[in-house]
């Protein structure tokens, strides 16, 4: 269903804006995945309109992908960082006009402030004795 109603094939004249989140990374091949090699990883991202939901989907992959010889050390198995930019989403095109209007940009001190918060919340839910 278009913005001008079900079946209107004209373009629209200023695209909605829909903001979506995403983060990417190299995970950490479980202990137990015959399938992957512990130096390879396994390339993972996610996308959401909520920031908040795809802080606790990196929260989950954070705490079921650790590194064994990291997590046996007490060190952390990833480092987290904000890019300042980076590539559209799999799938996303760079396309002015028509519908959608697809633009990249880093994360607000305030989104970074509150996907951490977010995160860290889902932390303590992962792990409620610490």
């Amino acid at each position: 269903m278009s913005p001008q109603g079900f079946g209107y094939i004209e373009p629209v004249a200023r695209p909605e804006a829909v903001t979506y989140y995403r983060w990417e990374g190299k995970l950490h091949s479980p202990p137990n995945n015959p399938s992957a090699s512990e130096n390879d990883g396994i390339r993972a991202s996610n996308v959401s309109r909520s920031l908040v939901d795809l802080a606790r989907n990196f929260a989950y992959n954070y705490h079921t992908h650790q590194k064994a010889e990291a997590a046996a050390a007490g060190e952390p198995s990833y480092r987290l960082v904000f890019d300042a930019v980076g590539p559209p989403s799999a799938g996303a095109t760079e396309e002015a006009g028509g519908s959608h209007d697809v633009k990249v940009r880093p994360l607000t001190a305030e989104e970074q402030r509150r996907f951490l918060e977010a995160f860290r919340e889902a932390n303590r839910q992962t792990l409620p004795g610490e």
